[in-house]
């Protein structure tokens, strides 16, 4: 199946040209079964990714999930500073937006912004108009981590699909609750009323009240906390990474050596096929 619908938007990059060349390389190597034959092992972030590979035809029995991680460890926070946290892209996709809105909604805790992009103005006007806002711009790595361990809550308000956003497992490393819309595959990687809260995505009223559900919570934030620190610990460290990055190495490299193995017997038996016929012509 022709990827047309890449070409016809101009997927790639917004370029119709480089749209192009990818479509050419995409139909080629679907022709020719590369990614079957070739290649042994593929890496998904998530187990959402995964489905979505599996769907555009990669074999299933191949993709592994493995996540991001993080290293070194931050540390537990502790939350005191009151404040819900967005620190990401300024871009619409983003849902910065519904951010915005939602604090229209007063949901009774100030609000800090960290980022760059194209809705940087967007977002200076709207907090020099709005109380209990405040943005922060580009801020280093850990300035941002120093403003997590103090926040409340984390807010991801993303109206796109999210692979694995980073800014997750870095929130649960020092025991940060998140509150996140319910997209892509952000609802595989926390349970609403564990880790933290899901809203539907787009909806600013909701995300208002989510904020508002846990500020007058305090015992259900504590809990979320510890649940937030345990889920970093039990999937999010280097070390348990590496283990299942080797594994998937060992998977790889099993799978190419009986592959290689399979293509010498068959070699071998069309070898002696030749010299049979050639013994049998004279």
């Amino acid at each position: 199946q022709l990827p047309l619908p890449a070409l016809l938007h101009g997927c790639y990059r917004q370029s119709y040209l480089a749209s192009a060349a990818v479509v050419a390389m995409l139909t080629v190597h679907r022709t020719a079964k590369t990614y079957q034959r070739l290649i042994h092992a593929y890496i998904a972030l998530t187990d959402f990714a995964r489905k979505k590979l599996v769907s555009g035809g990669l074999p299933a029995d191949r993709i592994v999930v493995k996540p991001n991680f993080i290293d070194p460890d931050p540390g537990v926070g502790t939350g005191r500073g009151g404040y819900a946290l967005y620190a990401g892209r300024l871009f619409p996709e983003k849902g910065v937006d519904v951010l915005l809105s939602a604090w229209k909604h007063n949901p009774g805790m100030p609000l800090k912004i960290v980022g760059t992009g194209p809705l940087e103005e967007e977002v200076k006007e709207y907090v020099r108009s709005t109380p209990a806002t405040e943005y922060l711009g580009q801020r280093t790595k850990d300035e941002v981590v120093h403003l997590m361990k103090n926040a409340s809550v984390m807010i991801i308000p993303s109206k796109c699909y999210e692979n694995f956003p980073v800014v997750l497992a870095e929130a649960f490393s020092v025991g940060l609750p998140v509150i996140a819309a319910d997209m892509g595959a952000t609802p595989t990687l926390m349970q609403s009323g564990v880790q933290g809260l899901l809203f539907r995505s787009g909806d600013a009223a909701a995300l208002a009240a989510a904020v508002l559900s846990l500020k007058s919570q305090p015992d259900l934030m504590s809990r979320m906390r510890i649940a937030s620190r345990n889920e970093f610990l039990t999937k999010y460290t280097a070390e348990t990474n590496y283990k299942i990055l080797s594994s998937i190495y060992r998977q790889a490299i099993t799978s190419s050596r009986s592959c290689l193995a399979v293509a010498n017997q068959v070699h071998d038996l069309a070898a002696d096929r030749v010299v049979t016929r050639t013994k049998a012509a004279r």
